[in-house]
């Protein structure tokens, strides 16, 4: 069984005995944090909307650099990714076309 605070699951044991710990925050109940085996964290930023906005790696083995996402202004969707390697952008098919809203390409 899994150990569980407020019905999220707080952390994981693997079978090599390697253990990932969760933490969320204490008003929304929104994951915070995962701390991996390797003892890096991953830090999430949300923003007003309950969406995540960013991603920060602390005490990463392999550096990684922060993650930055940016969501369409009229659907919940995303628009665009920012990270170390410059930024990528998301277009949609057109409404009332086929495949409207769908992923069409990534730039």
């Amino acid at each position: 069984m899994l150990p569980i605070w407020q019905g999220h699951q707080v952390s994981k044991t693997y079978a090599d005995q390697s253990l990932v710990s969760y933490t969320y925050e204490t008003t929304t109940s929104r994951r915070k944090s995962v701390l991996e085996a390797l003892g890096q964290t991953k830090t999430y930023g949300d923003g007003l909307d309950d969406r995540v906005k960013s991603i920060s790696y602390l005490n990463a083995v392999n550096p990684t650099p922060a993650v930055s996402l940016a969501y369409d202004n009229f659907f919940p969707r995303l628009a665009s990714m920012t990270h170390g390697e410059g930024t990528t952008d998301y277009n949609y098919y057109a409404m009332f076309s086929d495949g409207a809203l769908h992923l069409q390409a990534e730039f």
